[in-house]
């Protein structure tokens, strides 16, 4: 009875180390605070949020195919005024960090391929707000604008308008 104790001690705690070391963990360095799709149809994000004086980690994928006559697939996040310029190759995906930023907004393109920054589905702009608001980036852009004014907390949702 005692062996039989031992080896399911032994076993279990085995399988808890292997547990442990295979278990994903949170914070590694492919975590992402947002996601955003660029293909031959432009960026899935026109507009990105982000918060003033913190570096916004992006995760950028590329779901395209290495076959493109126009780039071979390749696409760029470039933001010329926070020194930023990613290629993505086809089929991939990287996460870079974007470096803190005072408010203000922030242009964004792909000038890689599809008619490169003069085609409209090739820009976005980086938001860097000082204080999101909590219905932020949920309605924006999908028919609805943001309030121009203070709306009270209670009330902020129903204070946005159909655009």
């Amino acid at each position: 009875m005692v062996r039989k104790a031992v080896f399911l001690l032994l076993a279990l705690t085995a399988a808890g180390g292997a547990a442990a070391l295979l278990w994903p963990r949170g914070g590694g360095p492919e975590e992402a605070d947002q996601t955003v799709e660029i293909t031959m149809a432009g960026f899935s994000q026109p507009v990105l949020l982000a918060r003033a004086g913190k570096p916004l980690r992006l995760r950028i994928v590329n779901p395209d195919s290495p076959y493109h006559t126009d780039g071979g697939g390749w696409h760029q996040l470039a933001i010329p005024a926070l020194k930023v310029d990613v290629r993505v190759p086809p089929r991939s995906s990287r996460v870079v960090e974007i470096p803190a930023a005072p408010a203000g907004e922030y242009g964004f393109y792909c000038d890689v391929c599809c008619g490169g920054k003069a085609n409209p589905t090739m820009r976005g702009v980086l938001r860097v707000e000082a204080r999101r608001r909590r219905f932020d980036g949920l309605v924006e852009g999908a028919g609805w604008t943001p309030p121009t004014s203070p709306c009270p907390r209670w009330r902020e949702l129903q204070c946005w308008t159909a655009s």
